[in-house]
């Protein structure tokens, strides 16, 4: 269903409920200012409770003015009891009680999730981050504009909030302050622009992963504070020059992908016991089955197929590729 649907029942509902009360409310005050002298609130109460409850025990010593108003507020109570009636029965016929429900539940598990990943817009590229965080067991949460998209979220369960990326309230439901990075790829590069932005200024240590349509904008992107700017046409060209040019190395890293083969960046630092020691000794290719491809130094110098007589140091960092599970091993066992 879409939220304006959903939003237009509840504000029916609560119309109603506020009619329904007004009547009451007047209704009691009636029966208390024309009652008898001995009537008291809890006889007004009762009688109004009386007539809206449509159970209709009458009473004898009701004065012709009780009998006049009572009459009224059958009339016009009894309405807008009904039409409050059918306005709570048309959202559990439909489904919105539990559409409300689920909601609920959806927003519970977001604002459980912390260190995990906001992707904005659920286009062809979203989808496909989508479905690749998922693939990896990584926590995310999806924004979209689109009603119709966020179901198809919906469906794949994926978790959502439904409303513009560019908007600090959306943001901020979606875990922004307790996220690790976040990925825009809406269709425009403006909206682009403008999430950065505002992502920037809501999370200084957020990892931010752009979109561009053209060229020009990377540098706006880059200074609007993401960390990397992706250009589909250009990768896109880039992969058929390759293919072209280099077609054995795209067939290994299109392999690589397949087999899960990852590349990964990993602190010296974080890894307990390793700082001091050489490559050879480290052993990390018998004991894990990962190959360090580089040493990076603090002043971002790399070091491509290092010696085995390599000594690390806890401010360098390694770029380790092999099995994603060999590589969550060893930080596993290595944590400091």
């Amino acid at each position: 269903m879409a939220a304006s649907d959903l939003e237009l029942s509840q504000r029916r509902v609560k119309r109603s409920l506020i009619i329904l009360l007004v009547f009451a409310i007047i209704s009691t005050i009636g029966y208390y200012a024309i009652g008898s002298p001995e009537s008291d609130l809890i006889d007004a109460l009762y009688l109004t409770a009386n007539v809206f409850s449509t159970v209709g025990a009458w009473n004898p010593a009701m004065s012709r003015a009780e009998e006049t108003w009572t009459i009224l507020m059958i009339v016009f109570g009894i309405g807008g009891a009904v039409y409050a009636f059918s306005s709570v029965m048309a959202m559990m016929t439909s489904g919105q009680i539990r559409s409300i429900l689920g909601r609920r539940q959806l927003t519970g598990k977001i604002q459980s999730l912390s260190d995990h990943y906001i992707v904005c817009g659920f286009g062809r590229m979203g989808r496909s981050v989508c479905n690749s965080l998922a693939e990896a067991n990584q926590s995310f949460v999806l924004i979209d504009h689109d009603a119709d998209r966020t179901a198809a979220a919906d469906t794949a369960g994926h978790l959502y909030v439904l409303g513009e990326a560019a908007d600090e309230h959306i943001l901020e439901n979606a875990g922004i302050t307790r996220a690790r990075g976040l990925v825009t790829c809406l269709k425009h590069d403006a909206d682009n622009v403008f999430v950065t932005l505002t992502a920037r200024g809501m999370n200084p240590k957020l990892t931010i992963i752009a979109r561009s349509e053209a060229e020009g904008t990377e540098k706006r992107l880059t200074r609007s504070g993401a960390d990397r700017v992706i250009t589909p046409s250009v990768i896109g060209a880039h992969k058929i020059t390759r293919m072209l040019l280099h077609p054995a190395v795209e067939d290994m890293i299109d392999a690589a992908a397949a087999e899960h083969i990852a590349i990964d960046r990993v602190a010296v630092g974080q890894l307990s016991g390793l700082a001091g020691r050489s490559l050879r000794d480290a052993a990390l290719p018998r004991e894990y089955g990962v190959t360090v491809l580089a040493v990076e130094t603090p002043d971002g110098k790399r070091q491509f197929n290092p010696p085995a007589d390599h000594v690390l140091t806890a401010e360098e960092q390694l770029i380790l590729v092999g099995p994603a599970p060999a590589i969550d091993r060893l930080l596993s066992r290595h944590e400091d």
